[in-house]
């Protein structure tokens, strides 16, 4: 389902990264984060966060985006 690119863990100008936690006790993951951030940053660069609640969210800062960050609307 991911291509050969991105699972490189680059594409389009962006550096992704995968975390999880430790599978539950029947094997699966059921927490995660993904943060996309810019190989370069250049003003009005957006960082990218998911985590499993689904909700996008963003910093257009020079660092990788949080939880903590506003959701993209």
């Amino acid at each position: 389902m991911i291509d050969d690119v991105l699972a490189s863990g680059r594409k389009s100008g962006y550096i992704f990264i995968l975390s999880t936690a430790p599978p539950d006790s029947r094997g699966r993951i059921v927490h995660y984060t993904v943060v996309a951030s810019p190989e370069k940053h250049d003003k009005g660069t957006r960082s990218l966060f998911i985590d499993e609640s689904g909700i996008e969210r963003f910093t257009t800062e020079n660092r990788a985006a949080t939880i903590t960050d506003p959701p993209l609307k």
